[in-house]
C-alpha cells in the first residue's frame, strides 16, 4: 500500500469528523490531536514497543509467553520431541490479520502488510536495545497471503 494513500484516507476522516480541521494541511499529529485518545495510544505503544522475555536463553514476546502459561509452557513446547520448527520461530509469529479481525471495514487493501513492515522495524530496534550483543532476524512477510511479523535469534 502506498503511504500517501494511507495518509489521504485519514485526512478525509479528519476533515469529515473534526470541525476545527486546519485547512492549510494535515499531519498525523493533527489526526491524533483531533480524534485520538491517550488510552488507545498507550495500548498501541505496546504493539510497537513490546516487552520481551528470555526463557532458557530464548527470547519471546512477553504476551505470547503469558498466553502459553508462562516459562513452563515454553519449556513443555521445547521438550516436545515431535516439534518440526524451532520453538522461537513457531511462537514468535504475529499474524496481523488474526490480531485485528473486528474492524475489517476500516482497513484498506495493503494496510495489514504496511503495519507488518512497521512492526518489524520497531521490533528489530527494540531487540537491539534490549539485547545489544545478540543478533535477531525480524521480518514481515505474507504466509499463505496473511501478513505476519516473525522473529528469531540468529546464532
Amino acid at each position: 500500500m502506498d503511504d500517501n494513500l494511507f495518509k489521504a484516507r485519514f485526512e478525509r476522516q479528519y476533515r469529515a469528523n473534526y470541525d476545527g480541521a486546519d485547512p492549510a494541511g494535515f499531519t498525523a499529529l493533527d489526526f491524533v490531536g483531533a480524534l485520538g485518545s491517550v488510552g488507545n495510544a498507550l495500548l498501541y505503544s505496546r504493539l510497537f514497543w513490546p516487552e520481551f522475555i528470555e526463557v532458557d536463553g530464548m527470547v519471546f514476546l512477553k504476551d505470547f509467553v503469558d498466553d502459553l502459561g508462562g516459562p513452563e509452557g515454553i519449556r513443555k513446547m521445547r521438550d516436545d520431541p515431535g516439534r518440526g520448527q524451532s520453538v522461537q520461530e513457531s511462537i514468535n509469529n504475529f499474524d496481523v490479520n488474526l490480531s485485528f479481525p473486528n474492524h475489517p471495514e476500516e482497513n484498506a487493501e495493503g494496510d495489514d502488510l504496511l503495519l507488518a513492515n512497521q512492526l518489524a522495524k520497531m521490533w528489530s530496534l527494540r531487540l537491539q536495545q534490549l539485547y545489544p550483543h545478540r543478533s535477531f532476524q525480524v521480518e514481515a512477510n505474507e504466509d499463505d497471503g496473511s501478513p505476519c511479523v516473525r522473529f528469531f535469534e540468529v546464532v
